[in-house]
């Protein structure tokens, strides 16, 4: 053996070798829809995650973990589990849970961050006392025998209803953004300030903004017996407000509704004949796309978008409105028009939220690329994406009526 060789030999044994140690993040938040965000969207498209470090009692927050330079084995498995701890402010236990799963999947890209699997969801109850809860994690990379820890805490405060509303600015601003950093302790205040501001004398306004409320609402139903306890201070159009609310909620207000007395149960009884649309409804006028629209900005679900694509299927209506001008004006002329105004309507406010909210984007994205859409629909929403984003899309014609997404990345 060459004493070159020999050299070489030895500098590979004595390097130093590169140990990639388990990275774990612990990540306290208010995000309820963190799973939309995280799995319905491409690789590519990291979300951001709008952390939490004070919440009030039934207040929901979950504690999640995300991992990089994890160990996979020889058929690219992950597996991770931990243990978490929850400590009072006084040093006693809270909480106490072993052997959750992390990750235990097949993961092809090493390099991708992973979020966990098994997430917290964790609320205190009305006999817990105030103060700051540590939270401690024990993380086991079950491939590498590595252990990691992390800690982090969540503060635990009275609820105090607070102004933050005084202009119309402030409150569209925090209405419009609210799917990407939740704060429903600004909730009711909000609502206060929209059952009294001139936005509410808008008609085409009221369906997707009392849609957003409810959402907001029903995922925080910590706000609700707070709301009750301000109705009588404010004025009669204000209570109507808060009347209306409550009917439509997903939770047993029954106890307020008994009560009510004189204008005010005239007020609910007549409320009680109404209809207002729900989610599930056949997307028949507009207004049910305001709904959806209303759904999505208060949650950053998945779901509505969904709806809103659906939608694309009126294709085939698109100039209805337009013929029906010199028609005879039939009922079956007429329900073609509206559903010709609807896919116009689906297709425009697809493309102006797709500029103005990244998230829309990567949801239409993932579902061109991953649901069982039809051959049409898949060409509307690909002509949506084209022109929301010119320089990242193009759409190429393939034959006759034949039509392609084309990716310019």
């Amino acid at each position: 053996m060459s004493g070159v060789y020999k050299l070489l030999i030895i500098f590979i044994l004595f390097v130093p070798q590169i140990a990639f140690t388990l990275d774990a993040k612990l990540v306290i938040s208010g995000d309820q829809n963190i799973n939309d965000k995280w799995y319905r969207t491409l690789s590519a498209n990291i979300p951001k995650i709008k952390t939490l470090n004070r919440v009030v009692k039934k207040q929901y927050f979950q504690i999640l973990l995300l991992f990089k330079e994890y160990k996979t084995d020889n058929e690219k498995i992950v597996n991770i589990k931990y243990d978490l701890n929850v400590e009072k402010p006084n040093g006693g236990k809270y909480l106490e849970q072993k052997g959750l799963e992390a990750i235990n999947q097949k993961i092809d890209d090493s390099d991708l961050v992973q979020l966990c699997n098994e997430k917290l969801k964790v609320c205190f109850e009305s006999e817990d006392k105030p103060g700051i809860y540590k939270i401690h994690v024990t993380v086991y990379d079950l491939n590498s025998n590595e252990i990691v820890t992390e800690q982090g805490q969540i503060e635990l405060i009275e609820f105090e209803n607070q102004r933050y509303f005084e202009d119309d600015e402030s409150f569209s601003d925090w209405l419009t953004y609210y799917y990407s950093k939740p704060s429903p302790e600004k909730a009711i205040d909000a609502y206060l300030y929209y059952s009294k501001s001139k936005i509410n004398e808008h008609e085409t306004a009221f369906v997707p903004i009392f849609s957003f409320f409810l959402e907001v609402f029903n995922n925080n139903n910590f706000l609700i017996p707070h709301l009750v306890d301000l109705y009588n201070a404010q004025n009669l159009k204000t209570r109507i407000y808060i009347i209306y609310l409550l009917r439509y909620l997903d939770y047993d207000s029954s106890d307020f509704f008994n009560t009510l007395k004189g204008n005010d149960k005239k007020v609910y009884e007549n409320i009680l004949t109404e209809r207002f649309p729900l989610p599930d409804d056949e997307i028949t006028n507009a207004a049910h796309l305001d709904l959806q629209w209303g759904r999505f900005f208060a949650s950053g679900k998945i779901k509505p978008i969904r709806r809103i694509i659906s939608a694309l299927d009126f294709y085939q209506y698109r100039d209805s409105a337009e013929n029906s001008k010199n028609s005879k004006k039939t009922e079956i002329d007429l329900k073609n028009a509206y559903k010709g105004a609807i896919f116009d309507a689906a297709l425009w406010s697809l493309e102006s939220n797709c500029k103005q909210h990244p998230l829309v984007g990567q949801y239409c994205e993932y579902i061109l690329a991953n649901d069982n859409l039809t051959d049409s629909v898949k060409a509307w929403l690909g002509l949506v994406l084209s022109k929301a984003y010119p320089d990242k899309f193009q759409m190429m014609h393939q034959g006759p009526g034949s039509w392609t997404l084309k990716s310019l990345e």
